[in-house]
């Protein structure tokens, strides 16, 4: 027997191809999560740089312009999920 099951009758592969046929997320809502991840990436980045550096000037409104970029994107991913609420 191969592969794990959810019951002795369905495999968890086959729910699991039903549940993504169910749950359909809108194409431009998981392009736009696409984007949000590769600018968290970036910014993640910017930010390990920055905790080796020397932390004045520019350096250090930089940093605060990237962690109020990264509030705004937590505000967005929360309204994207909006419609889950009751």
């Amino acid at each position: 027997m191969a592969g794990h099951f959810c019951s002795d009758r369905v495999p968890l592969q086959a729910l699991h191809s039903v549940l993504q046929k169910i749950i359909v997320v809108p194409r431009p809502i998981t392009e736009r999560i696409e984007k949000l991840r590769q600018e968290i990436a970036e910014l993640t980045e910017k930010n390990r740089i920055y905790s080796l550096g020397p932390k004045y000037g520019s350096a250090v409104a930089d940093n605060e312009r990237r962690f109020q970029r990264l509030i705004e994107i937590v505000e967005e991913l929360k309204s994207m999920t909006d419609w889950k609420k009751p």
